[in-house]
Formats: structure tokens, sequence, C-alpha cells
């Protein structure tokens, strides 16, 4: 059963790398490339141990988005072309009717 449910996501994400690369030959070959080093990584580290899982290990996700939106955050805030608290309405200007 697990080689069945293996050829069927092999198949659909065939599937979706020839449509990416039909529509936009960029993302298909960005993908193509993504694909080529995970399996090359994947070939270097080799099988991973779960016997022992770092505490850091799980969190990790979170923890990165949790960062990223608050670099963001803080980019938004710092790049921000009014003055803090503006109603940026109200410096547009009149309709003429």
């Amino acid at each position: 059963m697990r080689l069945v449910i293996a050829i069927a996501i092999f198949a659909a994400l065939l599937f979706m790398w020839r449509i990416a690369w039909r529509d936009r030959p960029i993302l298909g070959l960005g993908m193509t490339i993504g694909v080529l080093l995970a399996g090359i990584i994947a070939a270097v580290v080799g099988q991973p141990d779960f016997e022992k899982i770092p505490l850091w290990l799980p969190p990790l996700p979170f923890a990165t988005v949790a960062v990223t939106l608050l670099i963001f955050g803080i980019l938004a805030w710092v790049w921000d072309d009014e003055k803090p608290g503006a109603d940026k309405t109200e410096h547009a200007p009149p309709h003429s009717h």
C-alpha cells in the first residue's frame, strides 16, 4: 500500500511540474534545481536516526515562522512612508465632481 501511495504522490508532483514548466518555465527550472539539490543533500546526509531527536527540532518550524513575521513587521514599521499613526486618507486630494 505504501508503494501505491508513493507512486500516486510522484505522479501528482510530476503532473504539477509539467504544468509549471509549460506555463512558467522559470518556475519549472527552479523546481528541477530544488529537487536535484534535495536529492544530493539526502544522499550526503543519509538515513535520519530518530532514536534521539534534539529538543529544539520539533518547534523549529514555528519559531522560523514567528521570527520571519517579526522581521516583516519591523520592516513594515520602519519603511512606513507616513508619520506613525497618521490617517492615510487625510492627505488624499479632494475628488472633483
